[in-house]
């Protein structure tokens, strides 16, 4: 898949380049799969994870509408190197940007035993489209960056405890999904 990218981009860079589209104001498909990599920017009582650590994500994004700019979004997303996959629905705030709020469960030990859904964690994701290219009139995201924020995270078992909260930085490049 690799290489569709490549071909696709060669081909916007004789069109004008991969940000014509965006200079120009023209809606851009938030589509794909991307390969992420970022820095872990907050890490407090997280397992496996300290500030500063480099962290490597897939995230795929399938828009909720056919059009570009589409206002909704789905996002899949890696959550850690245990391939725990996540889902959230972003909206877009502007042309090019989008974010989401949602929840996920965390497993947590009490009294002996793991409770699956012992804790619940709240997310924000923001994501911004840095570059674009051009297939045929359609402008198609090729990079983006984004935010991740786990402000708070409540414990839900009887076990006293306070659970941790996260966040992280990434940059991401399309792998696949240009028609």
């Amino acid at each position: 898949m690799r290489r569709v990218a490549s071909a696709a981009v060669a081909v916007a860079l004789i069109a004008g380049g991969p940000d014509a589209a965006r200079a120009q104001g023209a809606p851009v498909v938030l589509k794909g799969t991307f390969a992420m990599r970022g820095t872990v920017t907050k890490a407090v009582n997280v397992f496996g994870e300290h500030k500063g650590q480099r962290v490597r994500r897939s995230w795929t994004f399938v828009p909720q509408c056919q059009t570009a700019d589409c206002p909704s979004v789905l996002l899949g997303r890696q959550r850690s190197g245990r391939h725990i996959l996540d889902t959230i629905m972003l909206s877009r705030q502007a042309s090019g940007l989008y974010v989401g709020r949602g929840h996920f469960w965390v497993a947590l030990r009490c009294a002996g035993q793991t409770v699956a859904h012992g804790g619940l964690a709240s997310e924000t994701i923001t994501v911004q489209i840095t570059a674009t290219t051009t297939v045929g009139e359609t402008s198609l995201a090729t990079a983006i960056s984004a935010t991740y924020k786990n402000p708070s995270r409540k414990n839900l078992t009887r076990c006293p405890g306070g659970l941790g909260r996260d966040a992280a930085r990434y940059q991401g490049q399309l792998v696949s999904g240009l028609p």
